[in-house]
């Protein structure tokens, strides 16, 4: 009779939790939801015809600059992932520095350098501590102005891109 002890007793316990005998503790009521107003935004178009615009967020002294360039993986014809290697490429140098200078930089900045290429669009963006912002815009304006583009980066970042797909 001993012997059998074990399985009954597991025998009773998935029959009371099948059952929905074992009592559960219901979630806490939702609270009032928090008020939330969007931030001003300033726009402003910059000498050389670029539009930018400004929306301080958060208290954290952090800013995040982001480039938007209108053309994106639509504009590939026939040439499949061209967007995403050249958004990728982007990173791997610009002006005198080279990758690796320019992800020091961006750490150094405190932040970190990010591309992606959309379908209509790709975006270049850089979060810095906000006293590094004016500096930031100059590395920026590098990548995009005099972007190295290294052929020798083409293999691995070709397969990084292939293991993402």
């Amino acid at each position: 009779m001993s012997a059998r002890l074990p399985s009954v007793l597991a025998g009773a316990l998935l029959a009371i939790a099948c059952t929905g005998a074992v009592g559960r503790e219901s979630a806490p009521a939702a609270g009032p939801p928090h008020p939330f107003v969007l931030p001003s935004k300033r726009e402003l178009r910059l000498a050389n015809g670029m539009a930018a615009t400004l929306v301080p967020f958060g208290s954290v002294p952090k800013a995040t600059l982001l480039l938007v360039i209108r053309t994106g993986n639509a504009a590939e014809g026939g040439k499949t992932g061209l967007g995403d290697i050249t958004a990728e490429l982007l990173k791997e140098g610009a002006g005198s520095r080279d990758g690796a200078a320019l992800a020091e930089l961006a750490a150094e900045m405190g932040g970190a350098l990010e591309t992606q290429a959309g379908p209509d669009q790709t975006t270049v963006s850089l979060d810095v501590l906000a006293e590094r912002a004016a500096a930031a815009v100059a590395v920026l304006a590098d990548v995009v102005r005099r972007p190295q583009l290294p052929a020798s980066e083409l293999p691995r970042l070709k397969k990084n891109l292939s293991r993402q797909a």
